[in-house]
């Protein structure tokens, strides 16, 4: 792709860091409503801006049907960028009050919804970056990030390192704060910075799966140093013992009498897996 003075036919200027281009004039028409004192404004190339009297509100429409909109508030402004069939966007700016900071919503036709709060590192603690700050595009790199689906999965980074994926009411609870930032369960934990994933089950167990494709069993692994040895750990290792367990959503389905044939599974630390049959299957 060409750079971007070459786009708009245009120069650098090194000294002012700028890129200097000349703007063809457009034929363009404003019309103001005697009675409402609403502002039109159209010209040749199909864009139309419309203007409230006291300037609270301002909209776009281009030629392809995009359309920008900015709404001003008491502590801030809105600003939402739509275009059909495509994704809803719309950014809070909040320049006052106590909770000074940027957000971001991005509404997908499938009911799927992204939330982005830029955020940055100081004095030890994550804070949500202002919106006036001059280095806003460079400090911006722990963002809050929440994605969600109509379904209630969600994928959430808190700008730790740590990604996180839950579902169902965990998901909606760790989203809104920091109570289930350790406890969790049933979550996957991602952890970037040192490339590996993370599970914790209802019965507190620990696994852990890195990036070189090896598995450590953390709460195994305290269990045989806390009691001397794998003799010691008390089997089987289960909710209820000598009971089946049932998968959770399946309690109505029949039992059969006899139970599958076995199958033997083998998987390499390198990803390979394979099954091993008899000759007569």
């Amino acid at each position: 792709m060409p750079p971007l003075h070459e786009l708009l036919d245009g120069a650098i200027i090194e000294s002012q860091g700028v890129i200097e281009y000349e703007i063809k004039p457009v034929s363009t028409a404003c019309q103001v409503d005697l009675q409402t004192k609403h502002k039109t404004i159209t010209n040749a190339l199909g864009l139309a801006a419309f203007e409230d009297p006291s300037e609270m509100q301002k909209l776009c429409v281009h030629a392809d049907g995009t359309k920008v909109s900015r709404t001003k508030k008491t502590d801030g402004y809105d600003v939402s960028v739509s275009k059909e069939p495509l994704a809803h966007v719309k950014c809070e700016v909040q320049t006052s009050g106590d909770e000074v900071g940027v957000r971001v919503y991005v509404e997908c036709a499938d009911g799927a919804t992204l939330e982005i709060v830029p955020q940055t590192l100081a004095r030890g603690s994550l804070q949500p970056l202002s919106p006036d700050e001059p280095e806003f595009s460079s400090l911006a790199g722990h963002a809050r990030i929440c994605l969600k689906t109509c379904e209630g999965a969600a994928v959430i980074s808190k700008g730790r390192g740590q990604v996180r994926v839950l579902s169902g009411s965990d998901a909606e609870a760790f989203a809104q704060g920091d109570a289930l930032e350790d406890t969790a369960e049933q979550c996957y934990v991602a952890h970037c910075d040192v490339d590996c994933l993370c599970l914790r089950d209802v019965t507190g167990g620990e696994y852990q799966l890195n990036g070189d494709q090896t598995l450590h069993t953390i709460s195994l692994a305290q269990g045989v140093t806390t009691s001397g040895g794998l003799d010691e750990l008390h089997s089987p290792r289960c909710l209820v013992s000598q009971q089946s367990s049932i998968a959770k959503g399946t309690e109505s389905l029949e039992v059969t009498n006899t139970a599958p044939h076995p199958r033997l599974l083998l998987v390499y630390g390198d990803g390979r897996a394979e099954e091993l049959m008899a000759k007569g299957d």
